[in-house]
């Protein structure tokens, strides 16, 4: 299939160091992360498209319009660990029904 699956991740503090690497064959998008951060820096080598704020300050409103695209973009979610969806979809107020979630 031509289609190329579309994919974010939730990342920051080095969760995503070992995953990002092996899914460059699909279209990457990761955040909300601080820059400075390891998975801020490896998603720029990667030439990821990245969503970002400064580090330690709270999430934008111009980040959490850009994720709320980003999910509705994306085939599949991955999150670092579950609680993270609830906290999501109270953040940005998106709906997770009928979106494949991977959760590491």
């Amino acid at each position: 299939s031509l289609y190329k699956k579309k994919i974010h991740m939730f990342a920051g503090g080095g969760v995503i160091q070992t995953l990002l690497p092996k899914l460059t064959q699909y279209i990457l998008s990761v955040g909300v992360v601080p820059v400075l951060d390891d998975d801020y820096t490896l998603a720029q080598q990667l030439e990821v498209d990245i969503i970002s704020e400064a580090p330690f300050s709270s999430i934008s409103n111009r980040s959490k319009v850009k994720l709320r695209d980003q999910l509705g973009e994306s085939d599949i979610i991955i999150f670092e660990e579950p609680f993270n969806k609830l906290h999501i979809q109270v953040e940005v107020n998106f709906s997770f029904e009928f979106l494949e979630m991977k959760f590491f």
